[in-house]
Protein backbone atom coordinates (compact mmCIF):
# COMPACT_ATOMS: atom_id res chain seq x y z
CA UNK A 1 0.00 0.00 0.00
CA UNK A 2 1.75 3.56 -0.98
CA UNK A 3 0.34 6.47 1.30
CA UNK A 4 -1.07 8.35 -2.09
CA UNK A 5 -2.64 5.52 -4.46
CA UNK A 6 -6.13 6.57 -3.54
CA UNK A 7 -5.22 9.68 -5.23
CA UNK A 8 -3.23 8.45 -8.00
CA UNK A 9 -2.33 4.83 -8.10
CA UNK A 10 0.34 4.97 -10.99
CA UNK A 11 3.05 4.15 -8.33
CA UNK A 12 1.27 0.62 -6.50
CA UNK A 13 0.51 -0.63 -9.94
CA UNK A 14 3.82 -0.56 -11.44
CA UNK A 15 5.12 -2.00 -7.63
CA UNK A 16 2.34 -4.34 -8.34
CA UNK A 17 3.41 -5.47 -12.07
CA UNK A 18 6.97 -5.47 -10.45
CA UNK A 19 6.06 -8.07 -7.93
CA UNK A 20 4.31 -10.10 -10.39
CA UNK A 21 6.84 -10.25 -12.72
CA UNK A 22 8.91 -11.98 -9.82
CA UNK A 23 6.92 -13.94 -7.98
CA UNK A 24 4.43 -14.73 -11.08
CA UNK A 25 2.67 -17.24 -8.63
CA UNK A 26 1.95 -14.76 -5.98
CA UNK A 27 -1.09 -13.77 -4.92
CA UNK A 28 -0.73 -9.58 -4.96
CA UNK A 29 -2.89 -7.43 -4.06
CA UNK A 30 -3.00 -3.33 -4.57
CA UNK A 31 -4.81 -1.01 -1.80
CA UNK A 32 -6.43 1.49 -5.14
CA UNK A 33 -8.01 -2.06 -6.48
CA UNK A 34 -10.05 -2.39 -3.50
CA UNK A 35 -10.58 0.83 -1.48
CA UNK A 36 -10.48 4.78 -2.86
CA UNK A 37 -10.67 5.66 0.65
CA UNK A 38 -7.91 8.25 2.09
CA UNK A 39 -7.60 7.01 5.07
CA UNK A 40 -4.18 4.45 5.52
CA UNK A 41 -5.76 2.46 8.31
CA UNK A 42 -8.86 1.41 6.43
CA UNK A 43 -6.73 0.54 2.66
CA UNK A 44 -4.20 -1.42 4.93
CA UNK A 45 -6.97 -3.25 6.82
CA UNK A 46 -8.70 -3.91 3.54
CA UNK A 47 -5.66 -4.76 1.73
CA UNK A 48 -4.53 -7.31 4.91
CA UNK A 49 -7.97 -9.21 4.76
CA UNK A 50 -7.72 -9.57 1.07
CA UNK A 51 -3.70 -10.65 0.94
CA UNK A 52 -5.50 -13.33 3.59
CA UNK A 53 -8.32 -14.72 1.88
CA UNK A 54 -7.67 -13.62 -1.53
CA UNK A 55 -5.35 -17.14 -1.98
CA UNK A 56 -8.00 -19.48 -0.53
CA UNK A 57 -10.59 -17.85 -2.97
CA UNK A 58 -8.92 -17.85 -5.83
CA UNK A 59 -8.03 -21.35 -5.52
CA UNK A 60 -11.87 -22.32 -4.47
CA UNK A 61 -12.81 -20.35 -7.19
CA UNK A 62 -10.31 -22.21 -9.68
CA UNK A 63 -11.64 -25.65 -8.94
CA UNK A 64 -15.09 -25.12 -8.96
CA UNK A 65 -13.84 -23.90 -12.97
CA UNK A 66 -12.23 -27.02 -13.13
CA UNK A 67 -15.18 -28.82 -12.11
CA UNK A 68 -17.38 -27.03 -14.78
CA UNK A 69 -15.06 -27.93 -17.35
CA UNK A 70 -14.71 -31.33 -16.93
CA UNK A 71 -18.72 -31.51 -15.93
CA UNK A 72 -21.50 -32.55 -19.05
CA UNK A 73 -23.73 -29.83 -16.57
CA UNK A 74 -23.91 -27.22 -19.35
CA UNK A 75 -23.77 -24.79 -16.58
CA UNK A 76 -21.20 -22.79 -18.40
CA UNK A 77 -24.05 -22.39 -21.50
CA UNK A 78 -25.50 -19.34 -19.67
Amino acid sequence: MLLHSYVNPAHEARVKEIVRERLPHAFVTASHELSREYREFERCSTVAANAYIGPVVSEYLREIDEHLDRSDSGARSC
